[in-house]
């Protein structure tokens, strides 16, 4: 099976992905990094980037990136349109 690498990039911030996970394919994957999207938006740090800067990095065991999901792609995700200050107005819900 399979053991893919699940690293977040939250702008200039980058999160190693250490452990990884043995999953069947590239889609079971790919919902992963989506499930993962979701937990992490659903912490308050998170929700102050901006999510279009946002993305896990999936790699497979000799670090090659196979593919990246941008966080807006995740199903309740916000989509930030204006940035006043520290303040962001969450716009509309992707």
């Amino acid at each position: 099976m399979p053991h893919y690498y699940f690293h977040v990039v939250l702008g200039p911030v980058h999160i190693h992905d250490a452990y990884g996970a043995d999953l069947p394919n590239e889609g079971a994957a790919r919902a992963r990094a989506l499930e993962d999207i979701k937990a992490l938006w659903n912490s308050n740090s998170i929700r102050q980037r901006d999510p279009a800067e946002c993305a896990v990095v999936v790699t497979s065991m000799d670090d090659t990136e196979l593919f990246r999901v941008p966080f807006v792609e995740a199903p309740g995700v916000y989509q930030t349109t204006t940035c006043l200050g520290d303040e962001r107005i969450e716009a509309e819900k992707i």
